[in-house]
């Protein structure tokens, strides 16, 4: 959205702007939520801000996330130990409440690099598995497809070790029996 969050409570409609609120951008471009009932918002340009039904907190490159060079937040999950994890434009990572951890990622084939820098979707498996959802297009040469992440090892597929028809994921669900899905496609990514 480029006007803020809106929030219906079933009957009433509340929007929330850099007008009337604390958020940092109008631009939101991910919405999660903790264990706690707080609500974490990812904006284009600003940052990250937090909303626990009073209060706003806000989180920018200058006062508080050391090392993120691409604040595009692209995705926000929340695992079973109430980690927020974090997609952006370039790489990914986590706050745990109190500091915050930064993956990093490339744009090419790096010794180490297993996880594209484009992050377009992130999810949580009922193993507590993050599974990153990856940005495709011909013309860039990184990591593409679905990584998983156990918080020791990656495991990626792609369509060639995989069953996957594209490398361009554009949204990951774990339904309740712990099965992972995948939405898929794009012109330039279908194979």
């Amino acid at each position: 959205s480029t006007n803020g969050v809106s929030m219906f409570d079933g009957e009433n409609w509340t929007v929330y702007t850099i007008e009337n609120s604390g958020i940092l951008d109008n631009h939101v471009m991910a919405i999660a939520q903790d264990s706690s009932g707080t609500m974490w918002f990812g904006t284009k340009k600003n940052g990250l801000s937090s909303f626990d039904g009073e209060n706003w907190t806000n989180y920018t490159i200058q006062d508080s996330i050391d090392g993120w060079d691409n604040y595009r937040i692209t995705a926000l999950v929340v695992d079973q130990k109430n980690n927020l994890w974090i997609g952006t434009e370039n790489g990914f990572g986590k706050f745990d409440g109190e500091s915050w951890t930064f993956y990093e990622t490339f744009y090419g084939p790096q010794p180490g690099s297993t996880v594209s820098s484009i992050i377009t979707c992130l999810a949580v498996g009922l193993d507590n598995k993050l599974w990153i959802g990856h940005y495709y297009n011909s013309f860039y040469s990184g990591p593409t497809g679905i990584s998983g992440y156990d918080g020791f090892d990656i495991q990626n597929f792609t369509w060639t070790n995989s069953a996957l028809k594209s490398n361009f994921i554009h949204d990951i669900a774990v339904d309740k029996t712990g099965k992972v899905w995948f939405a898929t496609g794009d012109q330039q990514g279908d194979h």
